[in-house]
């Protein structure tokens, strides 16, 4: 997608809207309830202490914050949850994406191994090294579903919930935490189906080393030989890609969400997105509910995303035409598979976005100044102003038609309120976290088990 710029008049401006390819639905950020920024793997023993408030509302304060950002789709993929909570709540969530108008993708959360910590074992491993073993809820279920079981969530959320605008998703946690039989499970279905799957993917230095010592051979072309790479299929992050397995994911039609500020903050690296655009991969933007000032602002997010990768040449490593592909057609194929040009042609079913060009451009000398340098050094979602989605209005003058957002706001700030000050689970996390960096400290990761 070529940048387009088109003058709606009285100082506006109209562009294809964004798509946030990669995301999780949190509306409070998790700073607030103790997981603040370190290394994934001890800040996901932190994230497991995230209270459960009403899931309707959540997602209406979530989706709404993205509307005001100028993002017209969105990826869900839900935490993990016991599958009677997870069906209820993928009602909650898709519900409101209807109510607010954009479109999502359900990513249906699936893990059966490694709860706690990776390991090399198999499905049936149990050990994790000294410290590890007796953890128990919220970290450790009290019972872990069969594949089909799993399978049959997908199958009955979808039945209830999909619609032109809402689709639902296999949602694979990442290799480290599905069991080759849950994968092979889902390559089946998702050929079968024509289901798409989004997945985690060599997010951190630690799931690289794990996958090194677990698929010798590769982890990608493990992947490939269960049938997982195609077309269908998504990944988030890709920060700890090789070349090799960049082409294999170009070969097999794979799109990877890059997802810039939760990685820096988490610790995980920069994605190389210059060696994935080289292979062919097609990328996407994702904001993955982490954004740099915990404030969900897509455009300050694809901002980072194109200083971040420019580069240090004479040339730009990302040209702005992939900066705005990655942000327009690559999120719009990880939520729903489709493909541009997502141009504003006449009579389309588009989803735009506009912008208050008259307030970005009222320092600017000469007036008709381009607008794209505007767009990489300016726009925030305080400048969006209006967002149809497949030709439908969702946002008039900054506000969210259909929903009162301030009083959904106002409701989830009180029940979060009625909370109780401190989690009674919360005593047992700074040894969990001790135990976890002596885990990965010592190797455990890349040891190979029993199961």
């Amino acid at each position: 997608m070529a940048f387009q710029r088109f003058d709606a008049g009285r100082g506006s401006l109209l562009l294809p809207a964004l798509a946030n390819g990669h995301d999780h639905g949190r509306y409070f950020s998790p700073v607030t309830f103790g997981a603040v920024d370190q290394p994934l793997e001890t800040w996901l023993a932190a994230l497991a202490l995230q209270p459960d408030l009403d899931q309707h509302l959540t997602a209406l304060a979530y989706l709404t914050r993205l509307a005001r950002s100028g993002v017209a789709s969105t990826m869900h993929l839900h935490r993990a949850r016991p599958l009677d909570v997870l069906v209820d709540e993928a009602a909650d969530v898709c519900a409101a994406a209807e109510l607010v108008g954009l479109r999502m993708a359900f990513a249906v959360p699936l893990q059966d191994r490694n709860h706690v910590a990776y390991t090399c074992g198999g499905a049936g491993s149990t050990g994790f090294g000294t410290g590890l073993d007796g953890v128990g809820p919220p970290w450790r279920p009290t019972a872990v579903p069969s594949v089909p079981a799993l399978m049959d969530a997908v199958d009955s959320i979808a039945a209830a919930h999909e619609s032109p605008t809402v689709t639902v998703q296999y949602g694979p946690l990442g290799p480290q935490w599905a069991s080759d039989e849950l994968i092979s499970a889902i390559a089946e279905g998702s050929a079968r189906t024509g289901r798409r799957v989004h997945m985690h993917l060599l997010e951190t230095r630690r799931q690289r080393e794990w996958a090194d010592a677990a698929h010798p051979d590769g982890l990608l072309a493990h992947l490939d030989r269960l049938g997982l790479l195609s077309p269908r299929l998504s990944v988030a992050h890709g920060v700890w890609l090789r070349a090799e397995e960049c082409a294999l994911l170009a070969e097999r039609g794979v799109t990877v969400v890059v997802n810039t500020s939760s990685n820096l903050r988490l610790r995980s690296g920069v994605a190389p997105v210059g060696a994935l655009l080289d292979a062919g991969v097609d990328c996407a933007m994702g904001l993955d509910g982490a954004t740099l000032d915990d404030d969900g602002d897509a455009f300050r997010e694809l901002r980072l995303l194109y200083l971040l990768q420019a580069g240090d040449g004479l040339d730009p490593r990302l040209t702005t035409e992939q900066l705005f592909r990655a942000a327009v057609d690559g999120g719009a194929r990880a939520v729903h598979g489709g493909r541009g040009p997502w141009g504003l042609e006449p009579g389309a079913a588009a989803d735009v976005v506009v912008l208050d060009r008259e307030a970005l451009t009222r320092d600017v000398l000469p007036a008709s100044q381009d607008d794209l340098p505007l767009l990489l050094s300016r726009v925030t979602s305080s400048s969006v102003r209006h967002l149809w989605v497949a030709g439908r209005p969702v946002l008039r003058d900054g506000t969210v038609l259909g929903v009162d957002e301030e009083a959904v706001v106002a409701e989830l700030r009180a029940r979060q309120a009625g909370l109780p000050a401190v989690d009674p689970r919360a005593a047992a996390l700074p040894q969990l976290q001790e135990d976890l960096l002596q885990h990965y400290r010592t190797a455990q990761h890349r040891r190979r088990q029993g199961g």
